[in-house]
């Protein structure tokens, strides 16, 4: 890291559509006023196929029957409309929290895989440090497979989890 030990420029805050992942963001604005503060919400990929692999029970998405049509599987610009729509809850909640503060937040919206994506933004836009909460494990999601715990293990700058 070129930034002088405890001079943090930019902050990362990852965010999903959850009041604890707000948490994570109070604490960036609360901790770092100064500081460029960005917000990224990364989708995962709309393949129908893959619906289940890596998302949490809330994260499914119920079609209606009309999309259905004759087709068991929705095509995949019901999943983007979905993703897109969760994208704009959480940046119009996250604006809100940034308003509360008289602060200002980047929005970034990435699709891909959770990790990787937080990562390569970190690397490419010099983050100084990623703010995330730790979720609690659940049968879903075991500790084992836990984003804000491989987010730690794999990203170059600080991580700092929010409980």
């Amino acid at each position: 890291m070129s930034v002088a030990m405890g001079q943090v420029r930019h902050v990362l805050v990852p965010m999903g559509n959850t009041e604890r992942s707000e948490q994570a963001l109070v604490f960036a604005l609360e901790e770092y006023p100064e500081a460029k503060i960005s917000v990224i919400h990364v989708t995962e990929s709309s393949d129908p196929l893959g619906l289940f692999g890596r998302r949490e029970v809330e994260d499914y998405l119920i079609p209606d029957r009309s999309e259905l049509a004759d087709n068991l599987v929705p095509d995949g610009s019901s999943f983007n409309r979905a993703q897109r729509k969760r994208a704009e809850q959480v940046f119009t909640r996250a604006c809100q929290v940034a308003d509360d503060y008289g602060l200002d937040v980047e929005l970034i919206v990435k699709s891909g895989d959770v990790v990787e994506e937080i990562r390569a933004y970190a690397d490419a836009e010099a983050v100084d440090r990623i703010i995330i909460t730790d979720h609690q494990p659940t049968g879903v999601r075991p500790r084992l497979r836990s984003i804000p715990a491989s987010i730690s293990r794999h990203a170059t700058p600080p991580v700092t989890m929010v409980e």
